[in-house]
Order: structure tokens, then sequence, then C-alpha cells
């Protein structure tokens, strides 16, 4: 880490991120489960976690990599743009 900036600075939006995650995925699976009429037993709940977890992860990757841009002299609208566009592309 740098030692100009404050330590858990990058984390800054990053419990905002995490706290909408969570319905962001419920409300995903939710119609889901209803379209296919699924039960929702031990299988599904835990791929409805799994599904959590990974929405979780891809949002607070994406807050940190736009504040990593704006870090690196990006105006706020490039950043978030450029994150968008980055973390949509599928990992080779």
């Amino acid at each position: 880490m740098d030692g100009d900036r404050r330590p858990g600075a990058s984390v800054q939006g990053l419990p905002a991120a995490g706290h909408h995650c969570t319905s962001a995925s419920i409300g995903g699976a939710a119609p889901g489960l209803i379209l296919y009429s699924a039960a929702l037993d031990l299988s599904s709940t835990i791929g409805v976690l799994m599904l959590m977890g990974i929405v979780c992860k891809n949002s607070i990757l994406l807050v940190d990599y736009a504040i990593e841009a704006r870090n690196a002299g990006m105006d706020r609208r490039s950043a978030l743009l450029k994150a968008g566009t980055t973390r949509a592309l599928p990992s080779s």
C-alpha cells in the first residue's frame, strides 16, 4: 500500500455494494424458482447462497476497480464506465 493514502481508503464504497448485492441476487433467483415451479429445498437454497456470493464479489470488485481508476487520475464518469465495461467482460 502506498504511504500517501489513508489505510482503508480504498474500501469506502464497499459496504453499500455488499448490502445491495443480497437483494439483487434474491430478486434474480426468486423469479427463476417461480417460473420453473421449483421447490425451495436444500439444493436450491445452496444455489441461491452461491449466487449471492458471486454477485457480492462482483459488485465489490466493480467498486474497487472504479476507486482504483479514480486514484489513477481518471474522472468519475470515465472511471465508472471503464469499470463497468471491464468487469462485464468474461474472464479468460
